[in-house]
């Protein structure tokens, strides 16, 4: 017969399984719940609409001195890199556009 209780053993192995679950799927990339900028999508619009290959454009940023790699390049533009505000008027001039157009305030 049950009581209204659930035994404590049951109620961990549930919260095991829950959070097992949600990292899974937040490190699969299937969803998460965290974006930390919000030009990285534009950044990879103006670049393809520029034709402009991610090496190259790793290239562009270094020689106007913005210390990044590859990767972090990746993240940036998948929106899970935060980005400083040098880094945007870099990125701006790396891209020949305003940074208000990069920040979604231009046409």
């Amino acid at each position: 017969m049950w009581k209204g209780r659930f035994d404590s053993k049951f109620i961990n192995n549930i919260n095991r399984s829950i959070v097992h679950t949600i990292s899974i799927i937040i490190f699969t990339k299937q969803w998460s719940p965290f974006i930390f900028n919000i030009i990285g999508s534009k950044v990879v619009v103006v670049r393809m609409a520029k034709h402009i290959k991610q090496k190259e454009f790793l290239a562009k940023l270094q020689t106007l001195g913005m210390d990044i790699s590859a990767t972090s390049l990746s993240r940036l533009e998948g929106q899970y890199r935060l980005v400083q505000d040098y880094e945007v008027v870099a990125i701006a001039k790396a891209l020949d556009i305003s940074i208000d157009e990069l920040l979604g305030n231009g046409s």
